[in-house]
């Protein structure tokens, strides 16, 4: 599965023009809940053709709130939110609905992309020392206290809850960067 780099996240959503429309939102609200989901389900449940629904999918991917699972020519491809992200996907997507039932006559809500870098205590594979060649568990704890290398977590959020999380990040002293406060 190829992982978008991050500079063609930031050139791919310029296209976009960063906004999420109501029909993205239903989609993504839709594979959130169910765990997954199929273009042609998808198409079908809310009566868009394939191409606009693959249009839909391939935005929310090339964001990063989803992920497609198979060749792209697949017809077995499906999508899901990442592991990796899927709290903070739950509470945009949370924000976005609240968002767009208060404000109803809106057609689409701006989004910025934030990164910030977590202190994290799981151990890569290669970061932990194997005794006699003795295999190391994927995501073995460290010792409290005891940080590898931070993890960096780019994300697409609200510009309207943008000031909110900033002020968040800071209290957990979390380094972040947003693009639209340059």
């Amino acid at each position: 599965m190829n992982k978008p780099r991050v500079n063609d996240l930031l050139d791919r959503a310029s296209l976009h023009k960063k906004r999420l429309y109501m029909a993205d939102v239903m989609i993504l609200q839709r594979i959130a809940r169910r765990g997954f989901g199929y273009s042609k389900v998808i198409a079908e449940q809310f009566g868009y053709s394939r191409r606009a629904s693959n249009y839909h999918l391939r935005k929310l991917e090339v964001l990063g709130f989803i992920e497609r699972i198979g060749r792209r020519r697949c017809p077995f491809q499906w999508y899901r939110v990442p592991r990796k992200t899927e709290v903070p996907v739950h509470h945009v997507l949370e924000y976005l609905v609240e968002l767009f039932a208060e404000n109803p006559a809106r057609a689409y809500f701006l989004i910025d992309f934030l990164s910030a870098t977590l202190p994290c205590s799981y151990a890569s594979s290669g970061a932990l020392e194997r005794v006699d060649g003795a295999s190391v568990p994927f995501g073995v704890r460290r010792a409290p206290g005891e940080w590898l290398e931070p993890v960096w977590l780019p994300f697409w959020i609200p510009i309207e809850c943008l000031e909110e999380v900033v002020w968040f990040l800071d209290e957990l002293s979390i380094t972040w960067y947003a693009s639209s406060l340059d």
